[in-house]
């Protein structure tokens, strides 16, 4: 009776802890928050063009300044929008595994995902 328990009380943790997986896998960053994110980027960009209009070359190292920001704050909220490092890992060339795999079987790819993954089917 007290294994049986023990086993019951093994699976409602099991499934519990699939559950928290699933919900965090579904998680991600809202369409709306971009356009919000995008439209204010987008207005100060225009603010700052228009302070600087006495001088283009000021204008134009500011203007560049914060749209490297943007663009490095954007790549950054995207790869952490979901539950694995995904967009990173698209980001890097795929290491050659010469020798170690037949040829016809191509790269390697690594995956950080704690469970079995559905986007590299380990």
């Amino acid at each position: 009776m007290v294994a049986q328990q023990e086993i019951v009380a093994a699976l409602q943790n099991a499934l519990d802890a699939r559950r928290q997986r699933i919900i965090v896998s579904r998680s991600s960053v809202n369409g709306i928050k971009w356009t919000c994110l995008l439209l204010q980027a987008v207005v100060t960009l225009l603010a700052i063009a228009m302070v600087h209009s006495e001088n283009r070359v000021t204008a134009v190292i500011a203007m560049a300044i914060f749209a490297t920001a943007v663009s490095v704050s954007v790549v950054l909220i995207a790869s952490h929008s979901g539950p694995g490092p995904d967009l990173l890992l698209q980001v890097r060339p795929e290491e050659r595994t010469a020798g170690l795999v037949p040829r016809g079987l191509g790269t390697m790819r690594l995956c950080f995902h704690p469970h079995a993954c559905y986007r590299c089917g380990r």
